[in-house]
């Protein structure tokens, strides 16, 4: 039997539809996050024009407030952008306290006047326009009725999608669970990235006009679209305070840089990301888009032009603290560390006692270097206290394979869960820091730390690490491909979060494998040219739900020839270990169990 719910959207989608009139939903469908890079995120909105009913028109670069806009498409002659009008109060609130103008754009092809009357009497303080001819959905690229995009104050497309989860075609739900659109707000109130940038938003599709071709031989500019690519891809880390070598955050900057920084994007060795493209799709994907890539090959022949200042970005608001919201408690390793000059520095263990009285729930962490120049990567485990159920795994420490629990590895130095999800720091926890350091030429002192954020309390789903790993292999001398592998059966159901594979300098690939109960198998992450110097955390962009017996089988190729330019000796046989000329074969993977 159908539900009440999908009820109204059958009869509307058995309505006879009036020409031009959006395409009525037609299936269930929920919100579900997508690639921001195929929607438009991080690139300049066009300033087009806005109709509000007895005013003057307005451009969007005069309708942005001090943090910037928020443009609500409404239409309700479609049921589920019609059952949204309640959740706008709270959308038009946080725009607000974020310093945000907020737009409600009515894009149905009529007049709009008993929408403007049903509008006011929810006594939003938003501003009402109409789109009659869609003229501003075809220039945003609007793709349905419900669709919301965040614009900052220079016109930069923050996040776009939809409002939250609750709503949907032939779905509707008590409460949200993830908010979307109110998160994305305070995150741009922060100068961050939202933690999801771009949705889908179900509601009645809009039949768009096919976008105009750009001018034959055009130049992106640097205000124009390469500023954006940039700040996107390239800044977080090239800027001063953080470990890349040379700061890319101005036009000058970039100009100093160009036969370096065109030779990396040609050649994808900038921004690293070396995950294959079988397998996916990952939120963190750090790559360009075919597009931007071109885009700035480009502009690097083409004589690298300015552009108009007025489209210039807003400078993000980057801190030279921490990338997640304030944190609840900062835990530093207590005494620093002196890197010298020159030579191999041993991997430098050091205990930080937490020691919480009582259990806590960490929805967000990050790993910080007081001198991140000087630091390849962190890694921290847990140590549980004696009597923890937890503890009866966890051996003498085995060289990080049980008790996993954050990482600062290049390019990653943080993570954030959304709401409902959060990883269990038991009471008594002490944790342990695991420091690679790389000398730079001169004398340099760090001292970690790791700063935690809090949930309120038990969440909904507990996020777990396993290490998939074998520590019994021997890698022959000069042995050019050296296959080991490694597996791990789920004891319940679960559901599949990230993965981050680990090896050291002769490691040449690796890839996760699923085996299902039934046999069948499915890759989960291939690396094709697995790289030392870029440990990157592969985070699945929709968690990957698997039954109970379902086993991770990790596989790794190790080149111990001398053709390897990265192996310290040829010669050895290589055992697992902890220091940089052993080797390591474990692949972590953070997983929610489901219950049976």
């Amino acid at each position: 039997m159908k539900s009440a719910a999908a009820l109204p959207l059958l009869l509307a989608a058995a309505a006879p539809l009036a020409a031009g009139e959006p395409a009525p939903p037609a299936t269930t469908e929920a919100a579900r996050a997508i690639d921001p890079r195929d929607v438009g995120v991080g690139t300049l909105a066009p300033d087009v024009a806005l109709v509000f009913p007895g005013q003057p028109s307005r451009k969007l670069s005069e309708l942005a407030g001090p943090g910037g806009l928020v443009i609500l498409a409404r239409n309700e002659d479609c049921p589920v952008s019609k059952r949204q009008t309640f959740d706008l109060r709270a959308v038009g609130e946080a725009a607000a306290v974020a310093g945000m103008k907020t737009v409600l754009l009515n894009v149905a092809l009529k007049d709009g006047e008993t929408q403007i009357r049903a509008f006011d009497r929810m006594a939003t303080s938003a501003d009402y326009a109409l789109d009659a001819d869609r003229s501003v959905a075809n220039a945003l690229r609007i793709r349905t009725t419900t669709e919301a995009i965040v614009l900052d104050r220079s016109r930069t497309v923050i996040y776009r999608g939809a409002i939250d989860d609750r709503l949907g075609v032939g779905l509707v739900r008590a409460a949200a669970t993830h908010r979307f659109l109110i998160d994305a707000i305070g995150a741009a109130s922060r100068g961050a990235r939202p933690l999801v940038e771009a949705t889908t938003a179900p509601g009645c599709a809009l039949e768009l006009d096919a976008p105009p071709a750009p001018p034959k031989d055009s130049v992106p500019t640097w205000h124009g679209r390469i500023s954006r690519i940039v700040d996107r891809h390239c800044a977080d880390c090239h800027r001063k305070g953080e470990a890349a070598p040379f700061p890319l955050t101005t036009l000058d900057e970039v100009r100093a840089q160009k036969e370096m920084s065109a030779v990396v994007v040609a050649n994808r060795t900038m921004p690293p990301w070396y995950a294959g493209e079988s397998c996916g799709p990952f939120s963190s994907d750090l790559s360009l888009a075919a597009a931007d890539r071109d885009a700035l090959l480009s502009w690097f022949r083409g004589g690298m032009p300015e552009g108009d200042p007025k489209d210039a970005l807003a400078p993000r608001a980057r801190t030279a603290g921490w990338k997640i919201a304030k944190p609840d408690v900062v835990l530093r390793v207590p005494e620093p560390f002196t890197v010298p000059a020159s030579g191999t520095v041993k991997y430098q263990m050091r205990w930080v006692t937490a020691s919480f009285a009582e259990d806590r729930w960490v929805r967000a962490f990050e790993v910080r270097p007081s001198a991140p120049e000087v630091v390849h990567h962190i890694l921290v485990f847990a140590r549980y206290r004696k009597g923890d159920p937890r503890s009866r795994t966890q051996a003498p420490f085995d060289g990080g394979v049980t008790g996993f629990f954050a990482a600062m590895v290049p390019g990653q130095g943080h993570m954030e869960w959304p709401d409902g999800m959060a990883k269990l720091l038991p009471a008594g926890t002490d944790l342990y820091f695991q420091i690679h350091y790389t000398p730079i030429g001169r004398e340099v002192t760090d001292q970690p730390s790791i700063a935690l954020r809090f949930a309120d309390g038990p969440p909904r789903e507990e996020v777990r690490t396993r290490g998939v790993f074998n520590a019994k292999f021997e890698i022959p001398p000069g042995a050019p491909r050296h296959k080991v592998t490694a597996g791990w059966t789920f004891p319940e159901r679960a559901k599949i979060l990230s993965f981050m594979p680990h090896m050291h300098l002769r490691g040449t690939a690796f890839r996760y494998d699923l085996e299902l109960p039934d046999g069948t198998r499915k890759l989960l992450l291939d690396v094709p040219r697995y790289a030392f110097d870029w440990q990157l955390v592969c985070t699945l962009r929709e968690p990957l739900e698997v039954p109970r017996g379902s086993r991770v089988i990790a596989t790794a190729w190790f080149d111990n020839s001398a053709a390897n330019p990265h192996n310290p000796d040829p010669k050895a046989t290589v055992r697992f270990g902890e220091q940089t000329e052993d080797e390591m074969l474990i692949g972590y993977l953070d997983w929610v169990p489901l219950g049976d």
